[in-house]
């Protein structure tokens, strides 16, 4: 496969989808004689989306070690690629495509699809079905992204009566062999997969001790402390403003995935109608929804994404009950609508954890309601 990676130098000052800002120690204690730098690359191999990897160093430490780092990023694509390669259920010869055509026949697959079935199992437990792989029945008629099928395709009456029952079938397990209970099903690992490859290429990096960002498409997992002693500061986008209004920021130190999916993003428009990606297991069409976007802060990608998506399917305000009784996950929640003045508002939803007296540091959050943007 043909590599497509660029390479940059910046400074300490980046931006990641969600965008990780360089802050001042709370202590105004100044670290090292020079800046802090970042080595920063791009790739546009797997996973339908851009990847960024940033590796965060001093600038006095040597060319030697920076020609390191610039490895570490390139065996770090190489992982991308091969997890790409495990999950992309368009690609012939994928252990997603080898399951899908199987016909509910046995297959060997690696301890990489076994772990993503088993969360995406507890995901389908949590949510009472509403988080169901199965989709994969019904998206697979779907044209969102230009994969698979030209983007703007829609699935027919005949193709929605044949799919819609076939989700919910059984994924079945035995040591690292998988089928599907009906040989008509299909799996789609979309709302799961990227998160889970965020998690295996940010402990990859932080085995080799360093500290950065990944960030796939959105899902991004800022792993280690930083080097200068400061915070990191995220702050996330609202919705539909093509990044230029901030819903707030969050402090914190050491490794958090920070993941959005938000209605903007893998959509099109038809007929005057806006399709989007996060399909209802019961109509085999997008979740009809006022949420305009879902942020999550988790301890790892594959809990955070697999959050984002539930909460879409599940509304507001059964998702952010489900937030609030699981450990280590905070959300925010936009939505807009017309109020009862006939006017288009935006609305924000927090959980506990991120107000001023939760459990994660707080900085700048928004108040609950925003003007129309």
């Amino acid at each position: 496969m043909q590599r497509m990676t660029k390479f940059f130098l910046a400074t300490a000052m980046v931006a990641v989808g969600l965008f990780a800002l360089a802050g001042c120690n709370r202590n105004g204690e100044q670290y090292g004689e020079h800046g802090l730098h970042v080595v920063s690359a791009e790739s546009f191999d797997g996973f339908e989306t851009i990847h960024t990897i940033q590796i965060f160093y001093y600038d006095y430490q040597s060319d030697r070690r920076e020609r390191g780092y610039r490895e570490a990023i390139e065996e770090a694509f190489d992982i991308i690629r091969d997890l790409d390669a495990i999950f992309n259920r368009f690609e012939p010869g994928s252990e997603v495509w080898r399951i899908n055509n199987a016909r509910g026949e046995w297959v060997e697959v690696s301890d990489s699809m076994i772990y993503v079935l088993q969360r995406s199992q507890e995901f389908r437990e949590m949510t009472n079905g509403g988080f169901d792989i199965t989709i994969g029945a019904i998206s697979q008629f779907w044209g969102f992204s230009g994969a698979g099928l030209p983007k703007g395709t829609m699935p027919t009456q005949e193709q929605l009566d044949f799919a819609l029952p076939l989700i919910g079938t059984e994924v079945i397990i035995d040591g690292n062999r998988v089928r599907l209970a009906h040989p008509d099903a299909k799996i789609d690992l979309g709302a799961i997969a990227k998160g889970y490859a965020t998690d295996v290429v940010a402990e990859f990096l932080s085995g080799k001790g360093l500290v950065g960002i990944v960030n796939m498409g959105g899902d991004n997992v800022l792993f280690g402390y930083r080097p200068d002693g400061n915070p990191w500061r995220t702050g996330a986008n609202l919705p539909f403003t093509s990044g230029e209004v901030l819903m707030g920021i969050v402090e914190f130190s050491g490794t958090m995935a920070l993941l959005s999916s938000a209605i903007d993003e893998r959509n099109f428009e038809h007929e005057g109608v806006l399709y989007h990606h996060i399909l209802d297991v019961n109509t085999g069409f997008p979740v009809d929804t006022p949420i305009d976007s879902v942020t999550i802060f988790a301890e790892n990608g594959i809990m955070g994404e697999g959050m984002t998506t539930a909460i879409f399917v599940l509304g507001v305000e059964e998702g952010m009950a489900l937030v609030e009784r699981t450990p280590g996950v905070e959300a925010i929640v936009v939505l807009s609508g017309y109020n009862a003045q006939g006017e288009w508002v935006a609305y924000k939803f927090i959980t506990s954890g991120l107000l001023p007296d939760g459990d994660m540091p707080y900085n700048n959050l928004l108040p609950q309601i925003f003007e129309n943007w």
